[in-house]
């Protein structure tokens, strides 16, 4: 006979020796008090035990991030490589699982970076036309000389590396080329190869709550579907900020997300901005049948091979729902390693996050389970326009339907400012963060690089927690202060389980539109 009233016994036992539960601080939950109710941080307690596991797990971990085995954490190098290591090993010791796309603990992320240099534009202008309302002139008009133009290009092309030159008509043109000489006595010429279109375009109207970006890319796409190879725009003057800031991003390196092996995408040979200078050359040119121009230019490419390291904490009633909390591993961007190898950048997100999966895993050691999943990601290519939190949105297996928040960690410990919550007005996590440190204050991300950004274009959830030091005089950065990263690791922790626990599901708060004044 089964003797099934032993298992609670037996379950309880085996609870005995694990970690005591009151060092986990693990309260009974009070009816009478709402569920986001504060509270206090061991930080407030000082000496206490648990103070002491979060330094030393905080120290530890910042201190191989920020040491010489690393070289700087730089994107596609042997530190990288070691980084993801590191944080496979942390993850494993804390108990966490990996759920990476095949069930291992990384996902790829391929880098694509492309640098086009070298433009030089040649305008061939064809003769000009007759006035209106005169009679032709008897003798055909010469055409102007070329016209060369070597500054005032920023372009960017976005297909194979190398070395090239195109032929291009402006406007409805047929497309040939001049006549070519002829052949030998009797030998029919070859009908020249028709020229490629280039498209002259003028700027987009933006709404204000409008991406620069988005409207220049819809331009871009749309002369690549109307048949033209190259498309250029004038660049902005400096009465349109936002759209000349927008702009100067074509004269950096293009970065590319792209499965590892996966050729360039299909698009305009070349696209971006020209001088208006250049711009009325064009316009000029096109108005005047036969007219052509030569493009030059030199691509070249960089290739990078890192990944995702994902791990999970089951939830025990419904583990396909998901609070993904997220800190990019890499720093530097396109900088050469650094030697020394010490980089401070989100040196202390990542801190963070391996403290509170190495925290959580105790947690469910002692039998304390979340009720949703715990998702913990270190992402590649932060600091290359956060590639990596795009890749784990397209295919890391968890569909973005079923995260219910992100929590996204950069630059956290700074010693002389406020915790502040990135993006905070879009979503009621807000006041989820409020309720654990009421002096948090909502920025908006003003320049959408936070590696929340992707989430919540997929309508998730999310924000970034940061707090970031004030730069010294002299450029540097100082180091997180111990006390303040302590206190933003235990706020991340509680955060993340109450998003776990609770009934209600974290909504979106679209931005509220202004009130039209009604004053006389």
């Amino acid at each position: 006979m089964r003797r099934w009233w032993s298992l609670p016994l037996l379950g309880l036992l085996a609870a005995c020796k694990l970690e005591p539960i009151e060092d986990l601080e693990i309260d009974d939950p009070d009816p009478a008090m709402p569920s986001w109710r504060v509270i206090p941080l061991s930080n407030e307690r000082p000496g206490d035990r648990i103070a002491e596991r979060w330094d030393a797990s905080l120290q530890r971990y910042l201190g191989f991030l920020t040491g010489p085995e690393l070289s700087g954490r730089r994107p596609g190098t042997e530190g990288g490589q070691l980084t993801e290591g590191f944080v496979i090993s942390v993850l494993e010791a804390a108990g966490v699982s990996p759920n990476g796309p095949e069930l291992g603990w990384t996902q790829p992320v391929g880098i694509r970076v492309v640098q086009t240099h070298d433009v030089a534009l040649t305008l061939s202008s064809g003769p000009p036309l007759p006035e209106p309302g005169t009679a032709p002139p008897k003798e055909p008009p010469e055409a102007p000389p070329p016209q060369r133009f070597a500054d005032g290009l920023w372009v960017r092309h976005r297909g194979a590396a190398g070395e090239r030159i195109l032929q291009l008509r402006l406007g409805e043109g047929d497309g040939l080329p001049p006549s070519a000489p002829a052949g030998p006595a009797g030998a029919s010429p070859e009908p020249p190869a028709p020229l490629d279109l280039i498209e002259v375009l003028g700027l987009p109207v933006v709404a204000d709550d409008a991406s620069p970006h988005e409207a220049f890319r819809e331009l871009f796409d749309g002369a690549w579907r109307d048949g033209a190879s190259v498309a250029v725009l004038p660049i902005p003057g400096e009465d349109q900020a936002a759209l000349r800031s927008a702009a100067a991003d074509w004269q950096q390196p293009e970065i590319q997300a792209l499965l590892l092996g996966r050729d360039p995408p299909a698009a305009l040979d070349l696209e971006g901005f020209v001088t208006p200078e250049i711009h009325q050359a064009l316009l000029e040119a096109k108005a005047r049948p036969g007219s052509t121009a030569e493009l030059q230019y030199v691509v070249d490419e960089r290739w990078f091979e890192d990944a995702n390291v994902i791990g999970r904490i089951a939830g025990g009633h419904r583990p396909e729902q998901a609070v993904v909390l997220v800190a990019h591993w890499d720093a530097g961007g396109l900088s050469e390693p650094d030697p020394d190898g010490v980089s401070i950048a989100n040196a202390s997100g990542l801190a963070v996050l391996l403290a509170v999966a190495e925290a959580s895993g105790r947690w469910r050691e002692a039998g304390r389970r979340p009720e949703r999943s715990l998702v913990f990601v270190a992402t590649a290519a932060g600091t290359l326009g956060h590639r990596g939190a795009k890749r784990f949105l397209e295919a890391s297996g968890i569909r973005p339907s079923n995260i219910v928040a992100v929590i996204n960690l950069e630059r956290l410990g700074g010693t002389e400012s406020d915790l502040l919550v990135i993006d905070g007005e879009h979503s009621s996590l807000l006041g989820n963060v409020l309720a654990l440190d009421p002096t948090a204050r909502p920025r908006p991300d003003e320049a959408q690089r936070h590696g929340h950004r992707p989430f919540l274009e997929q309508r998730v959830p999310a924000v970034s927690l940061s707090r970031p030091s004030i730069v010294l005089e002299d450029g540097t950065e100082p180091e997180p202060s111990l006390p303040a990263l302590r206190s933003d690791a235990e706020l991340t922790f509680r955060l993340i389980w109450e998003l776990s626990d609770r009934a209600d599901l974290p909504r979106l708060v679209d931005p509220v539109a202004p009130e039209p004044d009604q004053s006389p």
